[in-house]
């Protein structure tokens, strides 16, 4: 028949790829035969199209996880004013391990500690501040600019007392990054 058909093993459904072969297996259960050049460009375009797609798929798994982790944390931030450790801190790891940023959730975190010992955050909007590093990277800076100014200009329009929740005006911010707003 056509070339060398692996059980097992996921092949494309086109002639063209599995035409290259009809040569006897080699130990690993390959082909002996060298393929052409075209073959092989066509080969390597595809695997390298599949990496990519799996990348992307990756990335969106992360930002469902990161907007998940957000919308229950502004929602106990809003209800009890109150960020559960026991979901930041494996969120900041989980998030760093997934995406590498430990520098930036570091420096974020870094941040999150100064404005609380100025008065300015409570404890658990710093640990906030230091997932969204772990899982935007460098963008979390921005986002976390742009959530504090949604937080200033309602806080100076609507409201005239200071004490508001800040994780939802965070999360509004990271949604403009990630495209969702």
């Amino acid at each position: 028949m056509w070339g060398c058909k692996e059980r097992n093993a996921r092949r494309d459904k086109s002639l063209f790829l599995r035409a290259g072969c009809n040569e006897k297996r080699n130990t690993e259960g390959k082909c002996d035969k060298n393929l052409s050049r075209k073959y092989r460009a066509i080969l390597s375009n595809r695997q390298e199209a599949e990496k990519k797609l799996t990348r992307i798929r990756w990335e969106k798994m992360i930002k469902v996880l990161f907007i998940i982790l957000m919308i229950v944390l502004s929602y106990t931030d809003i209800r009890r004013r109150f960020i559960p450790n026991i979901v930041v801190i494996p969120a900041i790891v989980i998030g760093c391990y997934l995406t590498g940023n430990w520098l930036w959730a570091g420096l974020m975190l870094t941040v999150g500690v100064t404005l609380f010992k100025k008065g300015k955050f409570c404890g658990g909007d710093g640990k906030l501040l230091a997932m969204m590093g772990a899982f935007i990277g460098i963008w979390a800076i921005p986002t976390a600019l742009i959530g504090m100014g949604l937080l200033r200009a309602y806080r100076d329009i609507v409201l005239e007392f200071g004490a508001l929740p800040v994780a939802p005006f965070l999360f509004a911010g990271s949604m403009f990054f990630i495209g969702i707003i």
